[in-house]
């Protein structure tokens, strides 16, 4: 996610597939992800840079506080010399994010305005509980390390093929995947409530965001 642009979009009625940046003087603090497949790059590359690689780009400078400004504005081309730069907007908007977040995750290790690792272990287990150990064919395998529950990994998301699936594809065969887990279970749910966290996000805030299930961390 990056709040920064996506704040931005918001604010300006910007289209999400318009590439859009974040500028602090010469520098990006934010690339949207349309903006991202230009080559463009927070940090390091430039403003002046980024407009050569995308003349399409929106740039859209931070708001500044020009002398006795009250107020922080969004001017057009702020001076170094003359303006002081105020992020109290992203701030705002990062707390809204992270409100969102504590929902889902007693521990969450923020990273950035807009990243975080949560962990989400017991919101997991819970609804594994609720879903499938009330129904007697699962919590007949408890004890077991696999239970064989069905899982469709495909409408969980963006999934990479694996060695054994792509040779199965070219030689027209079906793969002969491992029983299923707990522990896959557990990923499934995360990956379920990845989705959901991204929907609230989307839905309330208007901001686009990814998310990565792993079994150690609930990346957002």
């Amino acid at each position: 996610m990056q709040v920064n642009s996506g704040k931005e979009e918001v604010r300006l009625g910007l289209s999400r597939d318009e590439p859009v940046a974040v500028q602090q003087w010469n520098g990006l603090i934010a690339v949207n992800y349309t903006a991202r497949k230009f080559g463009i790059q927070r940090l390091s590359t430039s403003a002046t840079e980024a407009k050569k690689l995308c003349p399409e780009l929106k740039l859209v400078h931070v708001a500044t506080y020009a002398e006795d400004d009250p107020e922080p504005h969004y001017y057009p081309s702020p001076s170094q010399a003359t303006h002081k730069v105020c992020l109290d907007p992203y701030r705002e908007a990062s707390k809204k994010i992270f409100a969102i977040f504590g929902k889902y995750g007693v521990k969450i290790q923020k990273i950035g305005f807009d990243e975080a690792f949560i962990d989400v272990t017991s919101y997991v287990n819970d609804r594994l509980i609720a879903t499938y150990l009330n129904q007697s064919e699962w919590l007949s395998k408890v004890d077991e390390s696999v239970c064989n529950v069905p899982i469709d990994w495909d409408s969980l998301g963006i999934t990479v093929k694996s060695k054994e699936e792509t040779l199965s594809e070219d030689e027209n065969q079906d793969v002969d995947w491992a029983p299923t887990t707990w522990s896959d279970l557990q990923l499934v749910i995360g990956a379920e409530l990845a989705a959901e966290i991204r929907k609230e996000v989307n839905d309330q805030l208007h901001y686009t965001c990814s998310a990565d299930p792993t079994p150690e961390y609930r990346a957002c």
